[in-house]
């Protein structure tokens, strides 16, 4: 009798563990909370914390965004359509002054052999001027730099080490210092750029 009580014990008790795993232990050990948009949101769209929300992701890339994250895409603005509930990457996001507005920016690129001089430390963000014949003639954001194939160049935060030469720089530029940058660079003036 002790031996059936104590099998059937050990029944209910298998039972309750598989079912208690079913419901609570799997979402807990194998899912993990990560961050998603709460809306679909359109391109160069400013995220606040309301948009944002968790979800449970069973087994989520190794670069998506977790909760603990939120605060380091609040305030910046998309760099495209993101859908509600999609797993979030970094690269979904840009600070507001390295994205180009279509409607009224442009992206300027420059060709570093078409430059008199050029800070070598320059850097992604930096806001920069162009001086011709010692008169300032345009400013900017950087919002790239390029080697010779093309590809972006990363660079360290205290800027002392780049992945390789800079070949070109992309700037953001309105309508007038577009004007002003295209007819400097096609006329042959001499460009200097400097930022502080």
């Amino acid at each position: 009798m002790k031996k059936t009580i104590i099998g059937v014990i050990l029944i209910v008790v298998s039972i309750a563990g598989i079912i208690g795993w079913e419901f609570v232990g799997r979402e807990e050990l194998m899912y993990t909370d990560m961050l998603v948009l709460n809306q679909d949101v359109e391109s160069h769209t400013k995220i606040t914390e309301k948009m944002l929300a968790s979800r449970k992701i069973y087994s989520p890339m190794a670069d998506a965004l977790t909760v603990d994250k939120a605060e380091t895409i609040v305030g910046k603005e998309t760099t495209q359509f993101v859908a509600k509930g999609s797993e979030l990457y970094a690269r979904y996001f840009e600070d507001e002054k390295l994205l180009v507005d279509p409607a009224n920016e442009f992206v300027f690129s420059v060709d570093v052999q078409d430059v008199m001089a050029f800070p070598r430390s320059i850097k992604r963000g930096d806001t920069v001027y162009f001086y011709s014949y010692d008169k300032k003639v345009a400013s900017s954001t950087v919002i790239a730099l390029k080697d010779t194939n093309g590809n972006e160049i990363t660079q360290s935060n205290n800027r002392t080490e780049v992945s390789a030469q800079i070949a070109s720089i992309e700037f953001k530029v309105d309508r007038k210092n577009l004007q002003v940058l295209s007819t400097a660079v096609s006329e042959k003036d001499p460009l200097t750029i400097a930022y502080n």
